[in-house]
């Protein structure tokens, strides 16, 4: 009983949204798109590290701060990871010059933006 009581004290009264939790979206998905994007790492090893920096974060915020650990926090921070890597970044292929460039979004359409040409004109 005394270790559930001294959980609900670390927990924060927190809402669902607002100014905190659009941070929590926010940083989530740009660490983990960057880290997917420039780490050569697995998507889960991305999620894990994204989400391990969300919980010590929170473990701060409990311990140090005195704000409480906020379990809604946490889901921002997974929906924030979970939309920077599904789906995964696009792939990089070589490129003529011999640099690397980005694969293109849509492969099976052509490049090029010309209107089809039409018979007869």
């Amino acid at each position: 009983m005394n270790g559930i009581l001294l959980l609900l004290a670390f927990l924060a009264q927190d809402s669902w949204w607002g100014t905190d939790k659009a941070y929590h979206l926010t940083a989530s998905h740009l660490m983990a798109n960057a880290l997917a994007m420039h780490s050569g790492w697995s998507p889960t090893q991305v999620a894990l590290l994204t989400l391990g920096v969300g919980i010590g974060k929170e473990l701060v915020d409990a311990t140090l701060r005195g704000t409480g650990f906020s379990l809604k926090d946490l889901f921002w921070d997974a929906v924030g990871t979970a939309a920077a890597l599904y789906p995964p970044p696009p792939s990089t292929t070589a490129s003529p010059a011999g640099g690397i460039r980005p694969a293109p979004a849509f492969p099976h359409l052509p490049l090029n933006h010309s209107p089809p040409a039409t018979p007869g004109r």
